[in-house]
């Protein structure tokens, strides 16, 4: 957690129903600069402005990242198996 020390918080969302047929991207609050990205399930993610598939992208499991690049490109997609949760939190 020390990437987000001295940070404040400006927001959080939850995409609830992320699955393998569309991509989907974050409602980034104004000012959010860096993001804490949890999944639980199976995704991937791409920000390179192409959207990942069930087996293209990078792969998360379970687990979580600290982010710092464009929020507003980034985008998740569930891979095979139950329908995946991601969880950001935004700061500044």
């Amino acid at each position: 957690m020390t990437d987000l020390v001295g940070r404040t918080s400006v927001g959080v969302m939850q995409v609830l129903e992320l699955d393998e047929a569309v991509a989907r991207g974050l409602d980034v609050p104004p000012g959010a600069t860096r993001a804490l990205i949890s999944v639980d399930g199976k995704a991937r993610w791409r920000d390179d402005g192409m959207p990942p598939t069930a087996s293209q992208g990078h792969s998360m499991v379970d687990e979580y990242m600290f982010y710092g690049g464009p929020l507003t490109t980034i985008k998740f997609i569930a891979q095979a198996g139950p329908d995946a949760v991601v969880t950001a939190s935004f700061y500044r």
